[in-house]
């Protein structure tokens, strides 16, 4: 696997669990790239991003998309879990559309 694609990914978790909105949009990021059927970002989240937290999100949702490959393995399923748990409590109208 790519370094720029590990280090993209540990950029995102760094930022993922900050109670800010560029913190929820890194988190969106990252549990879209796992699984983009289940999480929508938007282009408009990319927004709130500061110039290094887009393109560290750029290129991990580039990579699911060229790859097809998830980034769980990066992150690890208990990591993924955090984030899922973490967007579920913060986002409770999507708890039926993502089985939280």
């Amino acid at each position: 696997m790519n370094t720029n694609i590990i280090q993209s990914t540990k950029h995102l978790l760094e930022n993922a669990f900050r109670d800010t909105p560029s913190g929820k949009t890194c988190q969106l990021a990252l549990l879209a790239a796992c699984y983009p059927g289940h999480y929508s970002l938007e282009f408009s989240d990319l927004c709130c991003l500061d110039g290094r937290n887009t393109r560290a999100a750029l290129n991990v949702l580039t990579y699911r998309l060229v790859e097809f490959e998830s980034i769980e393995s990066i992150i690890g399923p208990e990591t993924f879990n955090r984030l899922h748990d973490a967007w579920c409590r913060d986002h409770p109208d999507n708890q039926i559309a993502n089985a939280c």
